[in-house]
């Protein structure tokens, strides 16, 4: 629930689940919790303290440093994108940029209280896949006619693949031509 907590907060659509998902366990795991006496499941793994001045909020405005990113001087430094987590295999945060790339950087500046997808994006409505469960068969209504209908027994089901695949046909190695330096023909 609280990956899709941070994806509705943020308005960023469901294709960035796993990135929302990721940074909820991430999370998740710097809260104290009673059940191992008020600690988090981090300080009692690692048997130190997270650091909270490093949290940000999931799916708001920031500012990476891109000139690593560039190759030219004359290309801005930095741009306006959305943060998407932590990354986990460098110090740094994940920032998905208006063109779609996803940069990790070290050097960035949030500002947590703008959460700009839809305008980043041209998305204005990013709810209009909702979230649903399957229905039941149980509660789906059925239409029947009025007229009773026979069961069909389970013998007169077809299988899917009733076929069997055709034998491989193998050469016998008497029938091979045999190569001395220069092609015999057998009869």
């Amino acid at each position: 629930e609280t990956g899709l907590t941070l994806l509705s907060q943020a308005q960023i659509p469901l294709k960035y689940w796993d990135h929302a998902f990721i940074t909820a366990a991430y999370l998740i795991n710097r809260i104290p919790t009673p059940i191992l006496q008020n600690n988090s499941p981090y300080f009692t793994l690692l048997n130190k303290h997270p650091d909270y001045k490093a949290l940000k909020v999931f799916g708001c405005a920031c500012f990476p440093f891109l000139r690593p990113y560039h190759n030219t001087k004359l290309a801005y430094r930095s741009q306006e994108c959305i943060f998407l987590g932590y990354s986990s295999t460098y110090k740094g945060y994940k920032c998905l940029s208006p063109d779609g790339h996803i940069y990790v950087s070290k050097d960035v500046l949030f500002n947590e209280q703008k959460f700009p997808y839809p305008s980043l994006f041209g998305q204005t409505n990013t709810t209009s896949t909702p979230i649903t469960s399957p229905t039941p068969m149980s509660q789906v209504p059925l239409h029947l006619p009025n007229q009773v209908l026979d069961p069909i027994p389970i013998t007169t089901i077809p299988a899917a693949n009733t076929t069997t695949p055709p034998v491989p046909t193998f050469i016998e190695p008497h029938s091979v031509p045999k190569y001395k330096g220069k092609l015999v023909k057998e009869s």
